[in-house]
């Protein structure tokens, strides 16, 4: 009998050998068709994404749901079924692909956690930006290809306790900087930096790997919520909405509302709020609806758009209105929008009222005033209807980030500069140019992207077309630099 039992484990013995010989014969990760039929088949796992590194990183933080979600936050080195431990961390100089390397385990497809080197390029490499996506503060990373992932402000775990929550982000390399602590990437307010933390707080995880990983988020939807306007960067202390509170378009008038009113009562009668400033309190109507940190402006930020800003009378979709220059060049436009008072809306087309968040008196608030004779900050009773426009000191991708014309291809309003250096055909753009300057040429496609960046030596003529051969059909704005002058128009590839 114990003959026939040893016969029978010998034989198991060589069919599992022989089994795992035939799955180290055909590895997962042979080819990219294989990576992609495991992954497609395993939804758990993010995309890899390529942002011109020397490695690709995960779209999102390791068990997150998406890359807006803070994912598991853990020790260095925890294994995965505990995420935060006392003195029980490895003593090893890198755990990567160890055992204690909790993106390795769990992940695979290549994936393993990031060394110094490759979080200090993720922070020297890429351009990186304080914004909002889902309501969630974090960072859009910008690799060198223009390709990008969101970190969101996660914060980190002591002793249990969630801490600087949409403020700053921590995430662990594979690396030891001593028994006690090890290497970590941090984030926040202050810029990007290296340094280390100690291995028993909770920080975010992200991936990294060599693979072309087609899992969850290949790609980030930065305009995801298509209700949500523009912020434009005017070059002032904050960005302005693209559109008035209540507004469709730039050139509709939005609806007009009592100081502090709640959105769903737009003028009523003396229950205005008492109180100096109602910024991102409850009756900021702005705060409470928009999100992605946009709230009512301040007195000293009106006063600033009015002083800092040149004011032109125009019209655009036959309403008239202001079209507003920042310091940088870049536009919004304020539709002249008129009051309402006592249920009547008047001087519509003549002048516009914007309600600043501050009090000036128990039935009075600040607003700025702009009409013929001029844009001045004052005051109006709060139960008349003003219209209301969101600052913000986020990067908002939203809608309307350029200004658009009847055809709805965006108006550039191009500088005066001679610009017969260039020719703009239905087919793309023609540059020819003989300088005696530096002069630098930038193509960014309607993402903000930059997608072409020349520089031009002096005295050289130059000449270049720029067609479907070397961008994919789209619409593009093109720069060009040359000493003072500077040109800016859209072209269209198709």
């Amino acid at each position: 009998m114990n003959n026939v039992i040893s016969y029978l484990l010998k034989v198991c013995c060589f069919m599992m050998i022989l089994f795992g010989a035939k799955i180290q014969a055909s590895p997962v990760y042979a080819s990219h068709e294989n990576i992609y039929n495991s992954v497609d088949k395993n939804t758990n796992i993010p995309a890899s994404i390529d942002l011109g590194l020397s490695v690709k990183w995960s779209s999102c933080n390791w068990g997150a749901d998406a890359p807006w979600d803070y994912g598991t936050m853990y020790g260095w080195g925890a294994p995965a079924s505990n995420s935060i431990y006392g003195e029980n961390y490895p003593k090893q100089s890198d755990i990567v692909n160890t055992e204690y390397d909790i993106v390795s385990v769990d992940w695979g497809h290549g994936y393993r956690m990031p060394s110094r080197a490759e979080l200090r390029e993720l922070v020297e490499k890429c351009q990186w930006d304080y914004t909002t996506i889902h309501n969630v503060k974090g960072y859009k990373v910008t690799g060198p290809n223009g390709n990008t992932i969101f970190i969101p402000a996660s914060g980190y775990l002591d002793k249990g306790e969630n801490k600087e929550v949409g403020q700053r982000t921590f995430i662990w390399s594979s690396e030891q900087y001593s028994s006690q602590n090890a290497y970590s990437l941090h984030i926040h307010e202050y810029g990007e930096f290296i340094s280390y933390t100690p291995k028993y707080e909770g920080l975010s995880l992200r991936g990294v790997t060599t693979d072309n990983v087609d899992g969850r988020y290949p790609t980030l939807d930065w305009c995801e919520d298509s209700n949500i306007p523009a912020s434009i960067d005017l070059g002032l202390s904050v960005k302005w909405s693209s559109v008035n509170w209540g507004a469709d378009a730039p050139w509709d008038y939005g609806t007009m509302y009592g100081w502090g009113a709640p959105a769903s009562n737009s003028i009523y009668g003396e229950n205005y709020p008492q109180q100096s400033d109602i910024v991102n309190t409850e009756y900021d109507i702005v705060s409470v609806n928009w999100g992605h940190g946009y709230r009512m402006p301040s007195k000293a930020e009106l006063r600033e758009l009015v002083e800092k800003c040149q004011w032109d009378y125009t019209t655009i979709h036959d309403v008239k209105g202001y079209k507003v220059t920042g310091p940088n060049g870049n536009s919004i436009f304020i539709p002249a929008s008129g009051y309402l008072d006592k249920g009547e809306n008047k001087e519509v087309g003549q002048r516009t009222f914007i309600w600043s968040s501050e009090q000036y008196s128990s039935q009075n608030a600040y607003s700025l005033h702009i009409h013929e004779y001029g844009e001045f900050i004052s005051y109006t009773p709060k139960y008349e209807g003003l219209s209301l426009r969101g600052v913000t000191t986020d990067i908002v991708n939203g809608r309307y980030p350029t200004l658009e014309d009847d055809s709805g291809i965006p108006e550039m309003f191009e500088p005066t500069a001679t610009d017969n250096w260039i020719k703009v055909t239905p087919a793309g753009v023609t540059l020819d140019i003989e300088n005696g300057e530096n002069t630098h040429l930038y193509i960014h496609n309607m993402q903000g992207i930059l997608v072409k960046n020349i520089s031009i030596t002096p005295g050289i003529h130059f000449c270049i077309s720029v067609d479907n051969t070397i961008l994919p059909q789209g619409l593009y704005i093109i720069k060009v630099l040359s000493g003072k002058h500077e040109i800016t128009k859209k072209f269209v590839i198709r």
